[in-house]
């Protein structure tokens, strides 16, 4: 799922969210809103899902896994905990149904370059596949965009050139360990009414790949469950837009001590690196720390922003929250070395020696780049 910041211009890029709940919670003191809206970010899109005990949500769960009724894209705006919040998809996912147990999801919300439509992954009932959506940043004028009579389309991005990538399990092709559909990239035209048309799949994989995000290179970078010799793990991967020239970017040999470290939802830093949260393929639980890589760098440059209590690393060491989701946001207003600031998930419940079974409630926090301020919104 995916969390986005909107502009008083235009949106920037996807904040990637996984099924978890995420819940807006009010404070004594109010975060430093008025710095955010000064460097035009307006308004956030998120998913709020319900809560759910035993969500045994690891990372090698994906959309069609995860499908849990009622949960909704909101628009926060301004982004503050006294902002006003608003229901986007509620009228799409309880549409011709009165037992709650049958809506929908709505989930992976995705905004257009000129910061007009909202991009997303829908199941409108129990019964029905995932699908791809598109709607006005208010919620109105829905358009279905894919209608595949077998598998699950997720996880959409916008291409510059008017192409939309997302990961499909329409082909077909069984994981070979979980023995489920696994996800893979695709791409699709635009018809005259905004459907997409000549549908490719463009990565060719026996286990998942996700969270795709266009770099500023031209690239996509995304999430790839790979073995690499002995490492089970999911590295970050690199790719041209057409599918062509895929290759590992980083994680293949990094931790070492680690054979099965997860890197998931890589979002852009300003200079060009990368931020993206981290744990175990194995965890019983979505979510863990939050690192930097430098990819201009060895493969080993890895720099956690989150405390070192956070199990990414099967430590089975007590925790003060679990995080994921980490997106930047740019304050200009703001001295040279606050300029750039993380927006973020986490749940401040303990995790206890593999307490897979707690409920997890994620909020929206806001912190510096080097993980210090930690503020909720």
């Amino acid at each position: 799922m995916k969390m986005q910041v909107l502009s008083r211009q235009r949106f920037l890029q996807a904040l990637s969210l996984s099924s978890v709940s995420m819940i807006l919670l009010s404070c004594g003191s109010s975060p430093p809103d008025d710095i955010l809206q000064r460097s035009g970010q307006a308004a956030l899109v998120f998913v709020k899902e319900p809560s759910q005990i035993n969500n045994r949500s690891g990372a090698m769960r994906s959309n069609f896994d995860e499908y849990y009724p009622g949960t909704d894209l909101y628009l926060l705006s301004p982004i503050s905990s006294q902002g006003e919040l608003k229901n986007l998809t509620a009228q799409y996912t309880q549409r011709n149904q009165t037992n709650p147990n049958n809506y929908g999801a709505a989930v992976d919300p995705e905004v257009s370059f000129d910061g007009k439509r909202i991009l997303f992954s829908m199941k409108e009932n129990r019964n029905s596949l995932w699908r791809l959506y598109e709607m006005n940043i208010d919620g109105s004028g829905l358009v279905q965009i894919t209608d595949q009579t077998f598998g699950d389309d997720m996880d959409p991005i916008y291409l510059p050139n008017g192409q939309i990538m997302f990961a499909s399990t329409r082909p077909g092709i069984v994981d070979e360990y979980e023995r489920h559909n696994s996800p893979l990239l695709h791409v699709g035209d635009r018809g005259p009414d905004g459907r997409l048309i000549n549908i490719r799949r463009i990565s060719f994989n026996q286990s998942h790949d996700t969270n795709p995000i266009v770099h500023s290179s031209g690239k996509v970078f995304y999430s790839r469950w790979e073995h690499l010799g002995d490492p089970n793990k999911f590295p970050l991967f690199v790719i041209n837009p057409d599918g062509t020239r895929p290759f590992v970017m980083y994680g293949n040999h990094s931790p070492q001590q680690s054979g099965s470290r997860v890197y998931l939802e890589p979002r852009e830093l300003s200079d060009g690196g990368i931020i993206c949260s981290v744990m175990e393929r194995t965890s019983p639980f979505e979510g863990g720390a939050i690192a930097v890589i430098d990819i201009s760098k060895s493969d080993d440059n890895l720099s956690f922003i989150t405390p070192a209590s956070v199990p990414f690393n099967n430590t089975n060491r007590p925790t003060d929250g679990i995080y994921k989701t980490p997106f930047p946001i740019l304050d200009k207003n703001s001295p040279a070395d606050r300029r750039e600031r993380i927006l973020f998930a986490m749940s401040p419940i303990p995790i206890q020696n593999g307490m897979s079974n707690a409920q997890v409630d994620y909020g929206i926090y806001v912190m510096d780049k080097n993980g210090s301020n930690v503020q909720l919104i």
